[in-house]
């Protein structure tokens, strides 16, 4: 078994603050080996420029289709490092090793925070548990790890749009009942996700909650949809809370039941449907609104 190095588990995929070493054998298989934490490794980042952190929820990426990975670099005094103007290539390590994958990839943020992460788009040709780094300037990060599953829960590029029954304006007096945005577009609000996705037309399905939203994007992420559909009257869009009002509203977070349906378990999220009813493209997490509004242009 040849050594190859000491990776940084940087997500809940593959055991959050892990080490592991990773070896290969003679046929070049990767495996991954915990380091004891009574042994004399240290759990810092060995990097110049820090640790990687995947962003992606666990068991959300597999190996249908194109997937879009999320990864945030966290530096020495800064909550995370690059830029617009800052190129960046994601490096992806296969399970059976050889030459890493390289992907150029995009810095997406929102206009209401600084911070922000590189965008990186690539279909994996294996399940199993993939290393993942960032190069900056001929630098490269510590390397994290996460799993890419065979089938994940969440719709995939490719399937079948979930006809979930979500609450519609018709059935309420007030828009405050069934949504947190301030500014509604009551248009979002006309259709149930089984309706918008059935009915021919192409879609944007949108999981995220204003009021509540526990990663501080969802009130972006829903402005974001607002203006990449604005020129697209074509495109239905369906808003959907992802709790309960009445119970968020005293503090109690219970979900709708249309998240499992669609196998999340973070928000926010957002859909592109085509006509045909089929997953085009999927968001988790901050949204650009040019890579939306490309997303738009397959449907």
């Amino acid at each position: 078994m040849i050594a190859v190095g000491l990776l940084s588990a940087c997500t809940a995929g593959a055991g959050d603050g892990d080490v592991a070493e990773i070896v290969e054998d003679e046929s070049g298989r990767v495996e991954l080996t915990p380091v004891d934490e009574s042994d004399d490794v240290s759990t810092g980042s060995s990097s110049q420029l820090g640790a990687v952190i995947v962003a992606n929820s666990p068991g959300s990426v597999s190996v249908n289709g194109t997937q879009r990975m999320m990864t945030a670099i966290l530096g020495s005094g800064v909550p995370y490092l690059g830029g617009p103007d800052i190129a960046a290539t994601v490096l992806f390590h296969s399970p059976s090793g050889g030459d890493p994958i390289r992907v150029e990839a995009d810095w997406v943020t929102t206009d209401v925070s600084p911070l922000g992460l590189y965008v990186s788009l690539i279909d994996f040709a294996e399940d199993g548990v993939w290393g993942v780094a960032v190069e900056l300037d001929g630098e490269v990060t510590d390397t994290a790890l996460y799993e890419v599953v065979q089938a994940s829960a969440t719709p995939q590029p490719g399937a079948l749009a979930p006809l979930s029954i979500t609450p519609i304006s018709a059935d309420v007096d007030d828009l405050a009942e069934i949504t947190t945005d301030p500014e509604p577009d009551p248009s979002f609000y006309e259709l149930s996700i089984g309706d918008a996705v059935a009915n021919g037309r192409p879609s944007i399905v949108v999981f995220s909650t204003p009021a509540f939203c526990e990663t501080a994007l969802c009130g972006p992420t829903t402005d974001i949809v607002k203006a990449a559909v604005a020129s697209r009257g074509d495109v239905d869009v369906v808003h959907v809370e992802p709790f309960d009002i009445a119970q968020a509203q005293q503090g109690v977070k219970v979900p709708i039941e249309a998240l499992a349906e669609w196998g999340i378990v973070t928000e926010p999220w957002v859909f592109v449907v085509d006509a045909e009813g089929k997953v085009v493209r999927s968001f988790e997490g901050i949204l650009g609104q040019e890579e939306l509004i490309l997303a738009l242009e397959e449907v």
